[in-house]
């Protein structure tokens, strides 16, 4: 069975450009996706976000 590695980082200080919402660092290792959306339920890149 294939594991797979998680870490966790506290807050981005980034947020969604749809909802406005902060995004999380993703979870999971591998995944090209460096942003979670929580409220959107997606994954996104860099230029899906923005600071406040």
């Amino acid at each position: 069975m294939k594991s797979i590695k998680i870490y966790v980082k506290k807050h981005s200080h980034w947020y969604c450009y749809r909802c406005g919402a902060e995004v999380e660092y993703e979870k999971h290792i591998g995944i090209d996706y460096p942003y979670y959306c929580p409220i959107c339920d997606e994954n996104m890149f860099k230029f899906e976000t923005f600071r406040k």
